[in-house]
């Protein structure tokens, strides 16, 4: 908080400098003290630094500054983009005072010129390479070859893998490996063979994208020596227990695939639930819910800073079978929302029937076999303490449930104005009224993703229009039965910001192409285009890759196709598009490998 303070606070004073026209800008930062310049400077990211070296020659030096420069984070997701010109950055910052380089999901910049830059960072410490064009094959290996080298992340390649290359980058004691790829068995062995080497190696962090050749996480586990931490994220694998290392759980899920946190403690602790005062988390314990909150949350008790009484949580995740769906369920989930415990909370997965609907009384206009309901009421006390409860949350996650069908909860929607991220699931007889609310009110919204469940012409034709009053949107991912691409192109024309979009339907009413292009032009940003229609023949989709390439950027990628499991099959997309945008998992409570491996 107190960075994001200094951040906007020195921006604003920048901003008021330039549209002074009476007063040199330059002039007043010559009655500020260097020393409290670059206290300041020291708050600020990567790319806010270099912008006001561009800004101002004057400060060129800052970039020879060990304690601004050191580390450089120009990952994707800080703000990177293709507007900026890696190899110039790294032209003028100074190499030796860098330590840590953060180049995570940096896709489009070629091998030659990361090796180039890697072989001038003599003093590196720590260097993340996840999702870029550099692996751990011999060629990559030798142009961060290091002794000083002591946190790795790294994307692996099956026919890259092989366990000498460890001699390049011996005291490593922190390593998160992204397998994209295996053709056999024999990268078990391998990759055991690699951690082997690594004597120093007390932190073990794995994400397997694949679905083919499932690891065996216990022998890895055994493999590492010194594993104080061992994490791992994957489509299929056996949670184990790791006792036999000294290793403790501290959090799992299966809410988007397998996922598991162990590390060694110096005391064991009980399961966090079991302390609780509330009744909420008693139900939820008699029920086995599973854990719905995250790793940060589980660390913070597990470690004794605080306990379930008093923790303020970051994320819950409360998506349920059917079998749980009960009364009892849904008010411990009611009662746990509404708790001060989540006064703070970030993210949120819910289902539907945690707000029942109130039908209309009947009358002449309303007969009885009518179902009809009073979305428009004001809000009852109870949902007012939800909403206002909710009042901080930046992503929800809203999911249907196949037992009890609720509306009601979607129009509380438009109340939570600082969403950025929003995943809906909506229901075969839900119109779009709403939709339009949450457009109008929910002015910081940039992605959204929408499930429409079978068919709702209802709702798809209330989505369109109104899609021209979201204004910041950037992501996203709309997938329907049947849909007029025409339709859904012609509310897109009115976008200005967009910059992914994955649209997937099994069949397509109205095909015109008039509105995609226009769509096109008034997205010069747009990066990444997937239209995935299961029926299609090949003729529209020639047709549709035909219109989308009328950029001729060689950078972007547009794609037609009937299928899309040809991404998880070695296609050439980013992991990073997959897992934001293609991929229908949830994003609350799930252990994000790369990014807390960074942040540890």
């Amino acid at each position: 908080m107190f960075t994001y303070f200094i951040r906007s606070l020195f921006f604003s004073v920048i901003f008021a400098m330039d549209t002074s026209t009476s007063v040199d800008c330059n002039s007043y930062f010559n009655y500020l003290p260097d020393e409290i310049l670059l206290k300041i400077l020291e708050q600020l990211t990567t790319l806010d630094v270099i912008n006001f070296c561009k800004c101002y020659n004057r400060y060129a030096y800052l970039y020879g500054e060990k304690n601004i420069l050191s580390c450089i984070n120009l990952s994707k997701r800080n703000g990177f983009n293709r507007s900026y010109s890696f190899s110039t950055i790294m032209k003028n910052v100074c190499p030796d005072i860098v330590t840590v380089l953060n180049i995570t999901n940096v896709y489009w910049i070629a091998a030659s010129e990361i090796r180039k830059c890697l072989k001038k960072l003599v003093n590196l410490e720590e260097l993340y390479l996840i999702g870029t064009k550099v692996g751990i094959s011999k060629t990559d290996s030798l142009s961060y070859k290091s002794k000083k080298l002591k946190k790795l992340a790294v994307t692996i390649d099956d026919k890259e893998l092989q366990d000498s290359h460890a001699q390049y980058f011996p005291n490593v004691e922190s390593l998160c490996v992204q397998i994209i790829s295996k053709k056999d068995f024999t990268c078990q062995y391998r990759l055991q063979c690699l951690i082997k080497k690594l004597k120093q190696l007390s932190e073990l962090w794995i994400h397997d994208v694949t679905n083919s050749y499932p690891l065996d996480y216990d022998h890895l586990a055994y493999t590492g020596s010194n594993l104080k931490i061992f994490a791992f994220k994957a489509l299929c694998s056996m949670f184990s227990d790791l006792k036999f290392k000294g290793l403790t759980k501290i959090f799992i899920s299966e809410k988007s695939g397998r996922e598991a946190y162990y590390e060694k403690l110096e005391s064991k602790s009980p399961d966090p639930r079991t302390l609780a005062a509330s009744p909420a988390w008693k139900v939820l314990n008699e029920l086995h819910t599973s854990v719905p909150f995250g790793l940060s949350d589980a660390k913070k008790l597990h470690y004794g800073l605080t306990n379930i009484n008093k923790i303020e949580f970051e994320e819950l995740n409360f998506m349920h079978y059917p079998n749980l769906c009960c009364p009892r369920y849904i008010n411990a989930i009611k009662e746990i929302i509404c708790s001060n415990n989540s006064k703070k909370l970030q993210k949120l997965a819910l289902t539907n029937c945690l707000v029942t609907d109130k039908r209309l009384a009947n009358s002449e206009e309303n007969p009885k076999k009518k179902k009809k309901y009073d979305h428009n009421e004001p809000l009852s006390e109870e949902h007012k303490k939800f909403v206002d409860n909710l009042a901080n949350l930046k992503k929800l996650e809203l999911y249907t449930c196949c037992r009890y069908e609720g509306f009601r909860i979607y129009y509380f929607i438009q109340y939570l104005k600082n969403l950025t991220h929003l995943t809906l699931e909506i229901p075969a007889s839900l119109n779009g009224v709403f939709i339009k609310k949450v457009f109008e009110n929910c002015n910081y919204l940039e992605t959204l993703k929408v499930n429409v469940v079978l068919s709702n012409e209802s709702f798809n034709q209330d989505f369109w229009m109104s899609l021209s009053l979201a204004k910041n949107l950037k992501n996203l991912r709309y997938e329907v039965y049947r849909i007029s691409l025409e339709n859904i192109f012609f509310g897109l024309a009115a976008m200005t910001k967009m910059e992914r979009l994955f649209i997937k339907c099994k069949y397509v009413d109205n095909f015109g192409v008039v509105y995609l292009k226009k769509f096109l032009e008034a997205n010069p940003n747009l990066e990444l285009m997937v239209i995935i229609i299961n029926t299609a023949t090949e003729t529209m989709l020639k047709t549709l890759t035909k219109n989308m390439k009328v950029c001729k950027d060689r950078n972007k990628m547009f794609f037609a196709k009937k299928d899309e499991r040809i991404f998880t099959e070695g296609f050439p997309i980013p992991e990073l598009h997959y897992y934001d945008l293609i991929s229908p998992h949830t994003h609350v409570s799930n252990l994000n490998i790369t990014d807390k491996f960074h942040n540890r």
